[in-house]
């Protein structure tokens, strides 16, 4: 695996007379009132910190059936090069396509406002594979510079926008999970942790952008382009989950997460104690960050993000 090399650049030292002559005060930000891409990721979907943001790894269809999957609006979007099914969920209509073995990217590149990478906020809501699973490593499969067929649908590295949870439940109140055994008589000391339903990464889009793409590496370059617009978010779901559970599911949430279980199979060595989460009892609602909100993803299983180490 490549080594990540930290390079720090060092400045010129400006003259003491040019310091001096005028202190620029301090600009206040302007609001950005282009569009907004929010890439929302859902259900299997393993988070792994580098040094300049993070690399998102959606695993290859796995057991239980789970399919790898992004789902955007219909009306106005297109997809190239991708086989599309369309369903209806709550008057809307949208597609979906399966994701295959690609490195994603956003184009036109140069339609990203610039803005500094964020990502504070989802720092205490994703469980962290490191203490669950014995400080295992994950499995050098599973984090290279092109996916491993098989192994990696789809992966994108985040180094710009902020990245937010999309909590549980309408009114989007989120829940405490506590990890333990399937058979639940064990109960790791991993602590409690706030469930979400999703990782928002809010992407800032140049003002009069009029349409995005999420591009693949795969070959004839599929890509999905969807509409924008100034003021307004645009939301695509990029997860993996299973297929009832994608297209406007209606049954309530689980009290517990087996499907948690399928992100121990990227690891390099499988853990003693596969802990999965369970809902604690009574329920007991965190405290959530600001401006955790969000486009809820259209599933219904709670099978969480993970962040590795």
């Amino acid at each position: 695996m490549k080594r990540f090399i930290l390079v720090i650049a060092i400045l010129t030292t400006l003259s003491a007379s040019v310091l001096g002559a005028q202190r620029t005060p301090t600009p206040t930000p302007t609001p950005h009132d282009g569009p907004v891409l929010d890439v929302t990721f859902s259900g299997v979907v393993l988070f792994l910190k580098t040094p300049s943001g993070y690399r998102v790894i959606v695993p290859a269809r796995q057991m239980q059936n789970h399919l790898p999957y992004m789902m955007f609006p219909r009306d106005g979007a297109t997809a190239s090069n991708w086989e599309t099914g369309e369903f209806e969920c709550d008057n809307e209509w949208f597609k979906r396509v399966s994701l295959t073995a690609g490195t994603l990217s956003i184009e036109p590149e140069s339609s990203i406002a610039p803005e500094s990478f964020n990502a504070d906020a989802i720092e205490g809501w994703l469980p962290h594979l490191g203490v669950l699973a014995e400080n295992n490593p994950v499995s050098a499969d599973y984090n290279q510079d092109s996916p491993v067929v098989g192994k990696v649908a789809a992966q994108i590295d985040i180094t710009r926008g902020t990245l937010r949870p999309l909590t549980l439940e309408e009114p989007y109140e989120p829940v405490q999970w506590e990890f333990r055994s399937k058979d639940g008589s064990q109960s790791s000391n991993a602590g409690k942790i706030c469930g979400t339903a999703g990782i928002r990464w809010l992407l800032p889009i140049k003002k009069n952008t009029r349409s995005i793409s999420i591009a693949s590496s795969l070959q004839n370059r599929p890509k999905v382009t969807v509409p924008l617009a100034n003021g307004q978010t645009t939301v695509v779901v990029i997860g993996n989950s299973m297929p009832d559970d994608i297209e406007c599911p209606k049954r309530a949430p689980q009290d517990k997460d087996p499907d948690f279980e399928l992100h121990y199979k990227i690891l390099k060595t499988a853990p003693a104690t596969a802990w999965i989460p369970y809902r604690v009892k009574p329920k007991v609602t965190c405290v959530p960050p600001q401006e955790a909100r969000g486009n809820r993803s259209k599933r219904g299983t709670d099978c969480l993000p993970a962040q590795s180490p």
